[in-house]
């Protein structure tokens, strides 16, 4: 096994309470500017697209409006989760699970570790 710590400085209640809403609110916006959003591929998405401060105050917005009182200290610490979030959300509604994955894997340290390691052929695990 190979060990990798997790960063976990995001999780905390407000994250939870808005990633919740994300798939709705990302299916709604979606919906109100059509698929057209982004005509690309989903590698030019990865690349290209960013979720930008309007976009995630618009998500902010509706969370209050579904009841999540902002708090200002827990957002500017999972600021950039929710932005990952909210971003492999709309990949999924125009990639499908391959996109929703693909956004999500692309600066995972877990993946990267791995790939790191099945490059350099390095033995990991053991027969016994």
């Amino acid at each position: 096994d190979v060990f990798i710590p997790l960063d976990t400085a995001f999780a905390n209640p407000y994250f939870f309470e808005v990633r919740r809403l994300v798939p709705e609110f990302a299916s709604r916006w979606t919906e109100n500017r059509g698929k057209n959003f982004f005509t690309g591929s989903l590698p030019e998405f990865v690349r290209g697209f960013s979720v930008s401060d309007e976009l995630l105050e618009e998500l902010l917005a509706h969370a209050e409006k579904s009841g999540v009182k902002r708090n200002a200290a827990q957002l500017a610490r999972c600021r950039p989760e929710l932005k990952l979030q909210l971003k492999a959300r709309l990949a999924k509604l125009l990639f499908k699970e391959e996109g929703l994955h693909t956004v999500l894997n692309d600066d995972d340290p877990v993946v990267e570790k791995a790939r790191q390691v099945l490059k350099s052929g390095e033995q990991v695990a053991k027969r016994n």
